[in-house]
């Protein structure tokens, strides 16, 4: 078995189909280790499947418009930052409020992902003349840039770039909370610490966090603007790194070109999507898991189930 791209997704899948012996084929030299976004777990079945333990935690959420902070959401609000982020109105994580459980990974969560796997660097691999399954963690709009097809007029794929700003406080520091800016006026859009690392994510390829208001030169600057006066921390922080993801909100497109694509791809090329970009969903990683166990029965039972 042969399993395209060496991230979360790809990872994982590596781990719950060990007994396959997959080969992982990743295109860079080493571990992208690229995913720096909020990642919180909702259930404990991946922990039980890779045998790596999670930590049950509990998440307070809050809104901040214009200096304030409200508890509770509201149509105004989650409206707001839905056109924000994607630039559309839908449902989005801002409407719930309320304190929610959930699970951990450890920080180096993707080196013990990675622990015993068969990962061959620097392998620009092209999944499209296999006899073997192949599962893919490539994103829709490559894969159909390929392999079309012609008889499905290609979907208008809409997505936002991201930056994701990630540090950690250097004093002690246990906490999971999280807060939306649905403001349109700043490129921030939420920020959450989970232990002592702070997650801040921004819409756009790079972040400019000169603001007249905040007094602030430098991104650190404007996290630790934020952090003080929203969280009312005011620690130092470290290891301060910066991130561009590519596909950072993703619109979903029409659901039946959607599955026609993904069987298409299974009985042409032996090809199996996995994760939110193959399959261009908005989904977690929860949903991954199990997504991994449907593509191990149909790989057995040699068939697709384009319900997926």
């Amino acid at each position: 078995m042969k399993i395209i791209g060496a991230g979360l997704a790809g990872l994982l899948a590596a781990n719950m189909l060990r007994k396959y012996d997959p080969i992982i084929y990743e295109a860079k030299s080493s571990l992208p280790n690229n995913h720096t976004a909020l990642l919180r777990h909702r259930e404990l079945k991946i922990s039980e499947a890779t045998s790596i333990p999670f930590k049950k935690v509990l998440v307070h959420k809050a809104i901040n418009y214009d200096g304030k902070l409200f508890s509770e959401s509201s149509l105004f609000f989650s409206n707001l930052y839905s056109k924000k982020v994607i630039g559309s109105y839908l449902n989005r994580s801002i409407n719930n409020l309320k304190p929610v459980e959930r699970y951990i990974a450890p920080q180096n969560f993707i080196e013990k992902l990675a622990i015993g796997c068969n990962i061959d660097y620097n392998k620009e691999y092209k999944p499209f003349y296999e006899n073997d399954p192949v599962i893919s963690t490539i994103p829709m709009p490559t894969i159909w840039n390929n392999k079309p097809m012609l008889d499905v007029e290609k979907p208008n794929f809409i997505f936002r770039e991201v930056v994701v700003a990630t540090a950690y406080i250097e004093d002690e520091c246990d906490l999971y909370q999280t807060i939306y800016y649905p403001n349109p006026k700043l490129q921030l859009y939420r920020m959450s610490i989970t232990g002592n690392k702070v997650i801040a994510e921004f819409i756009g390829s790079e972040i400019n966090p000169v603001d007249d208001r905040h007094g602030v030169k430098t991104t650190e600057e404007y996290i630790k603007h934020f952090l003080e006066h929203d969280f009312a921390i005011t620690s130092n922080i470290k290891d301060f790194r910066i991130q561009v993801n590519k596909y950072g909100k993703i619109k979903e497109i029409d659901e039946n070109k959607r599955k026609k694509f993904i069987s298409h791809l299974t009985s042409q090329y032996n090809i199996y999507s996995l994760g939110r970009f193959a399959t261009w969903r908005n989904i977690l990683l929860d949903d991954v898991h199990d997504d991994i166990l449907v593509i191990q029965k149909l790989i057995e039972n040699n068939r697709y189930y384009t319900g997926a």
